[in-house]
């Protein structure tokens, strides 16, 4: 990772493989980086998010193995820019779609509708996608006061972390089933990197899982793959361990959610 200041703004830039696992670690480039420039977590989360769709359809519909992607990042007073370059191995222009029963990875591009403004340009026979994300105005959730907190542990009260597994449910899952995408398009059947789903925006973990697996447990309206550990018994319950990941079920106010505010007609019974 290249690091350069001028004029106000912190650059970085990194030249990335195009395979699935370049994308947990472009995530994890970006969070250092907006973290060592000061940015809050609430931002830092909505930044690393549109950088992982980004990516993820970089490597998944834009290039090939051997290819390369370029990835670029700043910080200015008011916005973080973000920039992705890949071969253009399909011409197509990216479409946000709705998720429904007949397209439901369809989702990627209306997250970073909502939470960026982008575009999409070929350049030099390369696609280049350009995202600005707004920097919010607000305390990063770890500091004392900013949100509601148990004081036995200091962890989100029970309804917070309904709608938190609400909004993973629609975030994670969707960078991981472009994670898994990439891994059936180049061909992987081995273990790969996928995005801790756990309740926890601070959170940039990933847990080793095959592709065949990670399939099995999103076939189950319910259940998420999280890193040992990560579980909270109020929330969701343990079903499976395994030695690189958990497999819990959510319950109660989180399931609640779930069905509430993003439904997904493919998972119900």
């Amino acid at each position: 990772m290249d690091v350069r200041e001028g004029s106000g703004v912190v650059r970085g830039e990194s030249t990335l493989p195009a395979v699935p696992e370049s994308v947990a670690r472009a995530r994890r480039l970006l969070d250092q980086f907006l973290s060592g420039a000061g940015v809050a977590l609430e931002t830092r989360f909505d930044a690393v998010v549109v950088a992982g769709e980004l990516l993820a359809n970089a490597v998944t519909h834009g290039s090939r193995p051997g290819d390369h992607i370029e990835f670029d990042y700043a910080v200015g007073s008011g916005a973080i820019d973000l920039c992705v370059r890949d071969c253009a191995r399909r011409r197509s222009v990216p479409v946000p779609l709705t998720a429904d029963e007949q397209r439901p990875s369809g989702r990627g591009l209306q997250i970073v509708d909502r939470l960026a403004v982008w575009s999409e340009r070929i350049v030099g026979g390369r696609r280049e996608v350009r995202a600005r994300i707004a920097i919010r105005d607000r305390p990063d959730p770890r500091d004392d006061g900013a949100v509601s907190r148990d004081e036995s542990d200091g962890r989100e009260t029970p309804i917070e972390f309904a709608d938190r597994a609400a909004r993973n449910e629609e975030v994670f899952r969707s960078v991981n089933e472009r994670i898994e995408e990439g891994g059936e398009r180049h061909g992987i059947e081995s273990p790969m990197p996928f995005h801790c789903e756990c309740d926890s925006s601070a959170c940039f973990d990933r847990v080793e899982i095959l592709p065949r697996d990670y399939r099995r447990v999103v076939d189950e309206r319910y259940h998420f793959v999280v890193v040992p550990g990560h579980d909270d018994p109020r929330i969701e319950r343990v079903v499976e361990e395994h030695d690189t990941y958990s497999v819990v079920e959510k319950i109660g106010e989180a399931r609640e959610a779930l069905d509430r505010q993003h439904p997904q007609q493919r998972h119900q019974p």
